[in-house]
């Protein structure tokens, strides 16, 4: 019986790890077991993070630990002495000495078809530079990012208005049936081992909150671009409106064409949002979530012939006149 040790923190993670334990309690019982469980304590920066391990693990009767740093874990890793250890959604560079415990390796996954698209943040990167085909990929880890050799990959087609939360439901489908199929064959060890072509490889780089900040000035394919890439389950596409933040849960680009007005001006009202001016066109703007509000549709919120997003200049000029208010009031006061 193959010994395995999982480790992941986010949704898809455990969505995979329930379809393992599934098949080792099912069809292909007494060939493997979930030894240990590793999930990452609670962090709120983690903008798909699970707390469903704690529950899998008590229905299983698989042991689990919970960590920030996976690396301070080497000891109570090897007392297990497992054959694999399963890497399903964690960010931290695993250090090689933990690399080198389990007896067949570490295997992990990538939403995307490697060598292509490695790094991070590969859901939005790929919603935002319209890839028309993406998968999972299933391949050992090794001390380089996303380089390993590859042992199998589960494709599917990206549609032109992808959200990152299709997405993310196509990477967990693909996941469990690239577990499906490849997991009996893993167990027996009757896998082969495709090594990438580096030649062909791309990367990406991270991408922070503030990354999803809108330009009213740029067009509205990429502003409806990114408001798809980084919603749910990442922070969102976000923008300003009476001094508080709005994150824009649902755009789309409308069919009107006849009117026009100064960048991130709110022009008309529609029954189903509002029409916002960008770079080069209308966008409409249908549902929105404020800061510490909560939730609404556009229409009953913003309101014609206010600017939505900021302007830095209007910005200074509006605090220096209150910079000036309290100066003179500040010399009242002194007498």
């Amino acid at each position: 019986m193959k010994k395995i040790v999982f480790v992941s923190h986010n949704y898809f993670g455990a969505s995979c790890l329930k379809e393992i334990l599934r098949l080792l309690s099912t069809e292909l019982k007494g060939m493997g077991k979930v030894e240990l469980i590793i999930a990452r304590e609670y962090n709120p920066n983690i903008s798909d993070y699970s707390s469903e391990f704690k529950h899998i693990s008590r229905e299983y009767g698989s042991d689990l630990m919970e960590t920030g740093d996976i690396n301070s874990l080497k000891e109570e890793i090897a007392s297990r002495k497992p054959d694999f250890i399963f890497v399903f959604g964690w960010s931290q560079i695993i250090d090689s000495e933990i690399l080198s415990i389990p007896k067949v390796g570490i295997l992990g996954t990538h939403p995307s078809l490697l060598p292509k698209n490695r790094g991070s943040a590969a859901i939005p990167w790929q919603i935002l530079n319209e890839e028309k085909l993406s998968g999972v990929t299933l391949f050992f880890l090794n001390e380089k990012v996303d380089s390993g050799d590859i042992i199998a990959q589960e494709k599917f087609a990206l549609k032109a208005d992808e959200t990152a939360e299709s997405f993310y439901e196509k990477v967990i489908d693909a996941g469990k049936k690239i577990i499906q199929n490849n997991l009996k064959v893993l167990l027996l060890g009757k896998y082969s081992r495709i090594q990438q072509n580096n030649y062909h490889a791309t990367y990406l780089s991270r991408r922070t909150p503030g990354d999803g900040f809108i330009d009213w000035s740029r067009d509205r394919r990429s502003i409806y671009k990114l408001i798809h890439a980084v919603g749910k389950p990442y922070p969102g596409a976000y923008t300003h409106y009476d001094y508080k933040k709005i994150i824009v849960l649902e755009a789309e680009i409308p069919s009107q064409s006849n009117y026009q007005g100064t960048t991130g001006s709110i022009i008309e009202k529609l029954e189903d949002g509002v029409l916002v001016q960008t770079g080069d066109g209308l966008l409409k703007i249908k549902r929105i979530l404020v800061e510490d509000e909560g939730s609404f549709d556009a229409t009953n919120y913003l309101k014609i012939g206010k600017k939505i997003g900021l302007s830095c200049e209007d910005e200074i000029i509006f605090l220096r006149k209150e910079l000036g208010k309290l100066k003179k009031v500040i010399k009242k006061m002194r007498g």
